[in-house]
């Protein structure tokens, strides 16, 4: 696999051309729409997110602990014992990592446009000159942005596995795009 990852990098450059394309033959990233970067200030305000991230690292060191309470206690370790916990607890984290995307992803984006209109600013949204495509394109990457950040939030937990024998890189850029196809 590592003599073709230099493919795999050029297929994600090759990906991030293809949507800078598209997106500028559809004017741009104007059509996003401002109300794009009022809703993602207004989420980092909110603080719900926040207190997500922190539950979601509090799970990823709970299961951390108990990994590490399933193996065996001996008083000194092997290199391949600590393989054995780092390889244990990433697929771990993969688990709550993907679990956490596929409860939160829908509940998240999903009540966007709801709460626009039970704050009853939806109807004001519909008289500026924003367009349908605009509204909608705006708060779905906002959400998906914010998304991605819960996602970033488990890098820190998952850089205590170097510390173990470390992970395979490409096991966790595959884990990577996995959870944000999932998103």
């Amino acid at each position: 696999w590592r003599t073709w990852s230099w493919l795999a990098g050029l297929f994600a450059l090759l990906a991030v051309i293809a949507l800078h394309v598209v997106v500028h033959r559809h004017g741009g990233w104007q059509i996003l729409g401002p109300h794009f970067y009022y809703d993602v200030v207004r989420l980092a305000r909110r603080g719900r997110s926040t207190l997500f991230r922190i539950a979601y690292i509090l799970a990823m060191l709970i299961g951390l602990f108990f990994v590490y309470e399933d193996m065996p206690g001996t008083t000194t370790w092997s290199q391949n014992d600590f393989a054995r916990v780092s390889d244990r607890f990433s697929f771990m984290l993969f688990l709550v990592q993907n679990l956490a995307i596929v409860v939160l992803t829908p509940a998240y984006l999903g009540s966007a446009i709801a709460e626009e209109k039970e704050r009853r600013t939806l109807e004001l949204l519909f008289t500026t000159q924003l367009s349908d495509t605009e509204i909608i394109l705006g708060k779905l990457t906002s959400r998906i942005i914010h998304l991605a950040g819960f996602v970033l939030a488990g890098f820190p937990v998952l850089c205590l596995i170097q510390f173990w024998g470390g992970i395979d890189m490409l096991l966790i850029l595959g884990n990577l795009a996995n959870t944000m196809l999932n998103i």
